[in-house]
């Protein structure tokens, strides 16, 4: 898997968002975004969780929001990406998320061997 390959990826993500939400795109594909979207998710936890963690919570909500892009261009138009690309892509997802989403099921509490398909799994 090429870096080229995942940085072409990121390019046509890039233009498949700004296609579809215009400037608001930038924002996914921003790391001075990364803060902002931090504070939005802390504030809407700090009412239920202490503040350290509800930031924590944050960052790993927002730390991943070009790779989450990705796989939202890649259901949307499949077909405009290169079998290298999604290798590429996607590789590179497998070494950013998966952190991230462990970090966030365990600030609910949620392990891995947890029924992600259970009705009783909606609420924290």
């Amino acid at each position: 898997m090429t870096e080229a390959a995942n940085k072409s990826a990121r390019r046509k993500v890039e233009e498949i968002f700004n296609a579809a939400f215009g400037e608001n795109a930038a924002r996914v594909f921003s790391a001075q975004n990364v803060a902002p979207t931090m504070q939005t998710v802390k504030q809407a936890f700090v009412p239920e969780m202490d503040s350290e963690k509800a930031e924590e919570l944050g960052f790993n909500m927002a730390d991943w929001g070009s790779d989450a892009a990705f796989i939202i261009a890649l259901h949307l138009f499949p077909e405009r990406f290169t079998s290298e690309e999604i290798r590429g892509a996607t590789s590179a997802f497998a070494f950013h998320v998966p952190y991230h989403v462990t970090n966030v099921a365990d600030a609910f509490g949620v392990s891995e061997k947890s029924d992600s398909h259970s009705e009783s799994q909606t609420e924290p």
